[in-house]
């Protein structure tokens, strides 16, 4: 469920910019807003799409944010049923 050049990103994703080994892993925003919060399988493509941590401390910060956005969601979910 990952963005690919046909579908926007639906969510935050950690990527490197070149498949270097020294390359810093930098952090890509979602093509849309996420309004309507998490979903499961919005949240597991968080998970997926962010493999490494971003290097600079602001975009690991926005990262961890999104981090709670879902977590937070997903626990209404369950709450909810």
């Amino acid at each position: 469920m990952r963005g690919t050049p046909d579908s926007p990103r639906r969510t935050v994703a950690v990527t490197a910019r070149n498949r270097s080994r020294f390359a810093r892993p930098r952090l890509h925003y979602p093509d849309t807003a996420l309004g309507t919060g998490y979903d499961a399988d919005l949240a597991r493509e968080l998970l997926a799409s962010t493999g490494e941590l971003p290097t600079s401390k602001s975009e690991l910060i926005a990262l961890l944010a999104e981090y709670r956005r879902a977590v937070y969601s997903l626990t209404q979910l369950l709450v909810q049923q």
